[in-house]
């Protein structure tokens, strides 16, 4: 090995001492196990819920997440009954199953971020938002949201004929 090779192994920086539960899950009358995500899965939820993130970065990060607590088989199991018509399984029960898991490992994992140094969000909220999102009141508010997401503010209503 190289003199500048850096190798990195668990040790005191690491704050696993804390036990995460397992969680099962009930979805579409069938139970899952889940097991609290690693917390570089977990980085992709806290940055899913900033001021620049939009719906879908909310979506991808939640089926990250939720791929990652049930494991491989049962995430695509899942996987096949979202997918599956004549299956009652849909987007709302993984998202409830999202939002118990997200508030019953939020303090442990956001433990583990402080003992790191790193941010964690205290506004990560344990929801996925579904539908029309609200829109600031005012135009001043308008207008600095529509700055801070250039992709929405590229998207205009035609001038109406007169």
């Amino acid at each position: 090995m190289a003199d500048s090779d850096l190798v990195v192994e668990p040790d005191d920086i690491t704050p696993t001492s804390q036990t995460v539960p397992e969680l099962t899950l009930t979805i579409g009358g069938r139970p899952y196990q889940a097991q609290c995500p690693k917390d570089a899965v977990w980085a992709s939820v806290v940055a899913s819920r900033s001021a620049e993130a939009t719906g879908s970065d909310q979506t991808r990060a939640m089926f990250l997440f939720m791929g990652a607590a049930l494991g491989s088989d049962s995430a695509s199991e899942l996987q096949r009954r979202l997918t599956n018509i004549s299956d009652t399984v849909d987007l709302i029960d993984l998202v409830r199953a999202y939002n118990q898991c997200v508030t019953e490992w939020t303090p442990v994992v956001q433990g583990r971020f402080e003992a790191l140094g790193l941010k964690f969000s205290s506004e990560i909220e344990a929801t996925v938002v579904i539908g029309k999102q609200e829109q600031p009141s005012s135009r001043p508010a308008r207008r600095a949201a529509a700055k801070a997401n250039p992709r929405k503010a590229a998207v205009r209503k035609a001038p109406r004929a007169k």
